[in-house]
């Protein structure tokens, strides 16, 4: 269950919480592999103040990217500047992209390419 807690400065961001079952699935840990990481220490922000466990969102988000193999820069998507197309991908990232121009289908129909690539047969039995 998510939990705000207010702090002492009004200007300062509320302090959201969750308990053991809403952290895991947010982490996406089963709720016993989550409370064993917690006692360990693992999990930044995770504390016992009575018989229940609560965890702290910021927390959460930290242990997320402590594991994660991802190290470039984090951007927050803008509707403007995500590409929506392969091709956008593809010119986003450098890459050769897959739409053929007119004269290029004419320099492959002169060479007598085929206009397809042919399947692969594959090498189950």
């Amino acid at each position: 269950m998510k939990r705000s807690v207010p702090l002492a400065d009004p200007q300062e961001r509320q302090l959201v919480t969750y308990g053991l079952k809403a952290a895991a699935k947010i982490v996406g840990l089963h709720e016993q592999t989550l409370l064993a990481r917690a006692r360990r220490g693992v999990i930044p922000g995770a504390c016992k103040p009575g018989k229940c466990w609560v965890f702290i969102e910021d927390g959460l988000r930290e242990y997320l990217l402590s594991i994660s193999t991802y190290r470039g820069p984090l951007m927050k998507p803008s509707a403007l500047s995500a590409p929506t197309t392969k091709e956008g991908y593809a010119a986003l990232l450098g890459l050769p992209t897959r739409r053929e121009s007119k004269r290029q289908r004419e320099f492959d129909a002169r060479l007598g390419l085929p206009k397809q690539r042919k399947r692969r047969k594959q090498a189950w039995p």
